[in-house]
């Protein structure tokens, strides 16, 4: 039975606003038990669902199993609609014909005497509610032989007086027409023949009734085999068991639900494909410039999988950002919306946009993507440029099914060697457009942001290779002065910073690119250097390398080895964006390094011991010091 819960809402293509925040977060899935190898079948999220529920003096046990011994969420009293379902995830890998999905179903009575008005009727995922049919009926009970078919009584606690029945759905009442379906009691209670069991068709059994007596402390349960053969696993459809526990004295009810559905793990293998927007705006056209520039699928772990549909495929940005993608899992599976974070492509987009002339996608308002938004439906259209010829292009050659979306920059100028000349550099140049971007892909492959740097005027600006992103923080290394424009002169010094040591080194927030009237490259900057008091004031300085650098490591130390170099120490944080503050490290300090995090256009060190810390160069340094 399907559930009533609102289906999925999904965009085919969510429009993030600008560049915000850097998601470096790893999303948590909690599963139970595993099988001989150690691998595991069953996700029911970060904390599982253990709990029984009491109603009309009986502890009700409802789930879905699995032969290696895990268990789904366990059905919640659905009569509390402040309560929301738990919902739990199959691996189809996990199940064939020898080891089939099981439902199970366990009542014990905790009354201290006999119970004799026991009457629980339980829907069973295949049932069709009249007044909502399901047009997907699935799993059904397996037709399989036996006194019960497919249902094994698995602790019957002497209660002789407790019928198991089944229902023939054959119209004359909500749940059809119950029969008995005992092992020395098989008949029909409207017809005193006994029933053939030759005749029934387990399978289109939609409801079982488990009414009687149950004596004082005793369990009884059962386990139904289903037939989860027809269940299209790309399908997000969510199956559930019901159960109604009745109280014959007050006729107060209490139903029950248990969710779950059947899917495949998603395939990571392969490269991403490059695509962009065809001509007609109907479809994606694959990028064979740049396809062989194309990373690894999940290589730097920048998927991440929406497997129980918390956020009903809706856009995630700005301050939260972060934290909601470290609510959501790294392990994908079929029928999940997923984000890819474009942040963790930086490097690639950066280049992308240097020297190919393509950034991630813009938003409708004009501002570049940072991470892309995948719906289960529709799927991706793949065509030629004009959008006339339609294309199959994933999953073959080496490309895998995940792509990502790119716009040409325009105006965009193919990289030059030019002359030296003096103030600049012989680095390559390239023309871009005024905004620094970083973008994601959507549906099967994630983006990686680009950066673009943009002018400070109508027309382009002309930017070196060298050149830190525009948003990036640049510090010092040689004495050098602010000025009030492009172009250099005395009188128009606004600030002196000399030149000083590492931990003392002036840093600045690059806010534009801008040109002198000799076309010598400038960063439009803000001072960063708190206490000081020149500290927020806005002027321009050379872009030149031999003077100011990326205040941020970009690579990781040749040893693994940095050494605190700040006066006060640095601390130790518990997530990339230097919260939950823990341990207190010293000056001359030396720590172990795993490896380097992008956060936003900063970066971290992260330590073997999983903590991060800053990589600031006027903080730590690379190497035993």
């Amino acid at each position: 039975m399907e559930n009533n819960r609102p289906s999925h809402t999904i965009v085919s293509e969510l429009l993030w606003t600008a560049l915000t925040v850097l998601l470096v977060t790893i999303g948590f899935n909690v599963t139970v038990g595993a099988d001989s190898s150690g691998n595991s079948f069953m996700d029911s999220g970060q904390v599982p669902n253990r709990q029984v529920v009491n109603a009309n003096g009986l502890a009700h046990k409802l789930y879905f199993g699995l032969s290696n011994g895990e268990k789904s969420n366990f059905a919640k009293a659905n009569s509390d609609t402040s309560q929301t379902p738990d919902t739990s995830i199959i691996d189809k890998a996990g199940i064939n014909s020898d080891h089939p999905l099981t439902l199970n179903f366990e009542i014990t009575n905790i009354t201290g005497k006999d119970k004799d008005d026991v009457d629980e009727i339980l829907t069973l995922p295949n049932y069709q509610n009249p007044d909502y049919p399901d047009a997907n009926p699935v799993p059904t009970p397996a037709e399989t032989g036996g006194e019960h078919g497919p249902v094994t009584i698995t602790n019957n606690a002497d209660n002789s007086k407790l019928t198991l029945q089944s229902s023939l759905n054959d119209g004359k009442d909500e749940y059809g027409h119950f029969v008995n379906w005992n092992e020395n009691d098989w008949y029909d209670d409207d017809n005193p023949a006994p029933t053939d069991r030759n005749d029934v068709r387990w399978s289109q059994i939609q409801c079982l009734k488990v009414k009687g007596t149950i004596k004082a402390g005793q369990t009884y349960a059962f386990s139904i085999a289903l037939n989860t053969d027809h269940i299209d696993v790309n399908n997000p459809h969510y199956f559930s068991v019901g159960d109604l526990s009745y109280d014959l004295g007050t006729y107060a009810e209490t139903p029950l639900a248990a969710y779950a559905r059947v899917a495949k793990k998603v395939d990571l293998s392969g490269k991403y494909l490059a695509v962009t927007q065809n001509q007609a705006k109907t479809g994606y056209t694959p990028l064979k410039d740049i396809q062989n520039q194309m990373p690894t699928i999940d290589a730097n772990k920048e998927i991440f999988f929406d497997n129980f549909d918390i956020y009903k495929g809706e856009p995630i940005s700005g301050k939260d950002q972060e934290q909601k993608l470290s609510t959501l899992s790294t392990t994908g599976y079929t029928g999940s919306p997923y984000y890819i974070d474009l942040f963790k492509l930086l490097p690639l987009m950066k280049s992308l946009a240097t020297n190919d002339g393509y950034s991630a996608m813009h938003a409708s308002d004009g501002t570049l993507e940072t991470a892309y938004t995948y719906p289960i439906t529709p799927a991706p259209v793949f065509t030629s440029a004009d959008g006339k010829t339609t294309l199959q292009p994933l999953d073959k050659n080496g490309v895998g099914n995940f792509y990502l979306m790119f716009d040409k920059i325009p105006n965009w100028v193919k990289p030059v060697t030019p002359s030296n000349s003096g103030s600049g550099s012989n680095s390559n140049l390239v023309t871009t457009n005024p905004t620094p971007t970083t973008q994601p892909s959507q549906n099967s492959g994630a983006t990686t942001p680009t950066v673009t740097p943009t002018p400070n005027n109508s027309t382009s600006t002309v930017v070196s290779n060298y050149a830190e992103v525009k948003g990036a923080v640049v510090y010092g290394i040689k004495g050098l002065y602010m000025y009030r424009h492009p172009t250099f002169a005395k009188n128009q010094r606004v600030g002196r910073y000399p030149n000083q040591k590492r931990p003392n080194r002036p840093m600045f927030e690059i806010m534009v690119y801008a040109r002198s009237n000799g076309r010598a490259l400038r960063y439009k900057v803000r001072d960063l250097n708190h206490g000081t008091k020149s500290f927020g004031k806005i002027g321009y300085i050379t872009a030149n390398d031999k003077f100011v650098v990326n205040g941020y490591y970009q690579t990781m130390p040749k040893n693994k080895r940095i050494t605190v170099i700040a006066k006060h120490g640095v601390y130790q944080y518990r997530t990339s964006s230097l919260k939950n503050r823990g341990k207190h490290d010293r000056q001359n300090t030396h720590l172990k390094v795993a490896k380097l995090v992008h956060y936003h256009l900063t970066t971290r060190y992260q330590l073997t011991n999983g903590h991060f810390v800053s990589a600031n160069k006027r903080l730590v340094i690379q190497g035993l010091h």
